[in-house]
């Protein structure tokens, strides 16, 4: 987090979806021109109805007078309904632009950038520090626009009636700032760590609702209630003491005002008695000043609402300044698939001071099916996540026919790499419409077609629903298996060039795991598939074996050619047969 920004340098990283309200703003700045200008004919006419010479007047006058006072008044309060529509409009336009240009942002982040952070912590920036933002610069520019141009249109009043007078009151304005500049300090540092402990309170919601399969079955529920009632309490206390140093600018404003008031009356009582001063004036005086007391009491509030911006817009940046994957990058190849084959040469890569990949070299065929496979974290998973460049090579290259894929369009390249991993996510929406998802335009007969390769056609006519079931948030009504065949027909449907499938069907059973892999090696051809599986019987007739132990490439070769090596392929074949 960069904690050197100050109010205009954040302004300044969200200047585009402001800008985008410029017209609303200019709306509202022009209303309350025109609305601060009422103020100071109100008052002006007050000073005049209060005066001994109003008595004087002829009817005509005195009624002129009354109607002018009335009619100012109603078009004083048809203009603040147009400015608090103005308002409204600003507050949720920004609000919309703000969430959409973070929601964008998340989705051009590379996969890195969720490991790094908790969810909670993101639904936080997006939904929490939006709302703070959004409401700090509305109020702000409530305070820059109807606030200010009342203050200025008393104060014009004020000069009119006596300028004297209206310098003695403006002398205590110093104090006033003075004192919010030190409330301030404490408000910036105190919202900054509750927005934070927001984001981590979002984060225990989140973790909890999501494993409470696990939470139960550990018998854990209390101490969750209670973890989340001492997280709850620490966050109640930090934000009474926040609320409680805000709530200060409240009284030091109404002393202010009333202390300036004071000593105006003070100072004009000893003018009338002097015969320097009309006491209309004075009754006049005191009244208008009053009627400053609502503006600054605003402007005061602002204060808080100014730091508590801060904090949010310093979070916002977290996400605002990360580095996007670079797609639509000028000058790059459009990917269309490969023709001659893909090859890994002297591939490195590490992840928390620990090397994964060491020197990885091998060669992929174009239109074969290569198994990698390898004991349990040797850097089987990274070397499909390399592929579709969710993770790059730190040394060495990875060649498509020949060419750095880096030299490839990002997007392109994606378009025609399917990958189903073991970690599944189903939307909460039917099953026709999970395994649409990628190629919403798919006919009912391709997705039944591709359902029927993977095994699970049956199952899903079976139910009531059938392809319209729901399959429920993140596929909970679905059993692992199904979930898992339902996620490989999503990828299927693409008909991409390279499939990658890790650990796709390990919640299937062997029989029907080893059927799926082999109706996928004659499905198409053309298509190049890489398979990552621990059970090693059901790859037996993949085109090539690359077997990775330590990070590197122990042995390659087909299943007949490394049984017959007796390796380590050998090995773990053995020690699962004899299962």
């Amino acid at each position: 987090m960069n904690k050197s920004l100050n109010f205009h340098g954040v302004i300044d990283l969200f200047k585009t979806q402001i800008v985008k309200q410029k017209y609303v703003a200019a709306g509202i700045l022009a209303f309350s021109a025109i609305y601060g200008a009422t103020n100071t004919g109100v008052v002006l006419l007050i000073k005049k109805i209060s005066s001994e010479a109003f008595f004087k007047l002829g009817k005509y006058e005195i009624k002129t007078i009354i109607i002018t006072l009335l009619g100012l008044v109603i078009l004083r309060g048809v203009f603040d309904i147009i400015i608090r529509f103005f308002f409204i409009k600003f507050s949720q336009s920004l609000k919309f632009e703000l969430q959409q240009m973070l929601y964008r942002k998340l989705h051009y982040l590379p996969i890195d950038y969720f490991k790094r952070r908790k969810v909670g912590d993101i639904v936080s920036n997006i939904v929490n520090d939006v709302a703070v933002v959004n409401s700090a610069i509305s109020t702000l520019m409530r305070a820059m626009s109807k606030e200010l141009w009342t203050i200025l249109g008393i104060l014009v009043a004020l000069f009119f009636i006596d300028a004297r007078l209206t310098l003695l009151c403006m002398a205590t304005f110093p104090l006033f700032v003075i004192t919010i500049k030190i409330i301030a300090r404490k408000l910036r540092v105190q919202s900054l760590k509750i927005q934070k402990q927001i984001g981590q309170f979002l984060s225990i919601l989140t973790d909890t609702i999501t494993a409470v399969k696990l939470v139960k079955l550990s018998t854990r529920s209390e101490y969750e209630i209670k973890r989340f009632a001492d997280f709850n309490r620490s966050l109640l206390k930090r934000i009474m003491r926040m609320v409680m140093t805000a709530k200060v600018s409240k009284p030091i404003t109404e002393t202010l005002i009333v202390l300036s008031a004071m000593l105006c009356l003070l100072w004009g009582l000893y003018l009338v008695d002097r015969g320097t001063m009309e006491r209309s004036k004075l009754i006049s005086f005191v009244i208008a000043i009053f009627g400053l007391y609502s503006p600054i009491s605003i402007i005061s509030g602002l204060n808080a609402s100014i730091q508590r911006s801060i904090s949010g817009l310093q979070r916002l940046s977290v996400i605002t300044e990360e580095k996007e994957e670079p797609y639509g990058v000028p000058g790059k190849r459009i990917f269309a698939g490969i023709k001659q084959g893909i090859v890994f040469n002297n591939v490195c890569f590490s992840a928390g001071g620990k090397s994964i990949l060491e020197n990885v070299s091998f060669e992929i065929p174009v239109g074969k099916t290569v198994a990698i496979v390898g004991r349990t974290g040797q850097g089987k998973s990274t070397v499909l996540n390399m592929l579709p460049r969710l993770i790059e090579p730190e040394k060495g290259s990875i060649l498509f026919d020949g060419v750095d894929y880096r030299e490839f369009d990002l997007l392109s390249l994606r378009k025609n790499i399917a990958y189903a991993t073991q970690d599944v996510y189903l939307f909460n929406t039917t099953i026709r419409e999970n395994i649409a998802y990628a190629v919403p335009n798919i006919t009912d007969e391709a997705i039944e077609n591709t359902a029927r390769k993977v095994l699970i056609h049956e199952f899903i006519i079976r139910r009531s629903g059938g392809y319209r079931t729901m399959a429920g948030e993140n596929g909970n009504l679905l059993s692992g298996g199904e979930r898992q065949r339902i996620s490989l027909a999503r990828e299927l449907v693409r008909e991409t060039p390279l499939l990658l499938l890790d650990e796709s069907t390990s919640e299937v059973d062997y029989q029907t795991e080893k059927k799926i892999f082999e109706t996928l090696v004659n499905l198409n051809p053309g298509r190049t598939v890489l398979i990552v599986s621990h059970r090693l019987i059901s790859i037996c007739g993949a085109s090539m074996i690359v077997v990775i132990e330590g990070g590197k490439v122990h042995e390659v070769g087909t299943h007949e050619e490394l049984i017959s090596h007796k390796g380590l392929y050998w090995e773990l074949f053995k020690q699962q047969r004899e299962k």
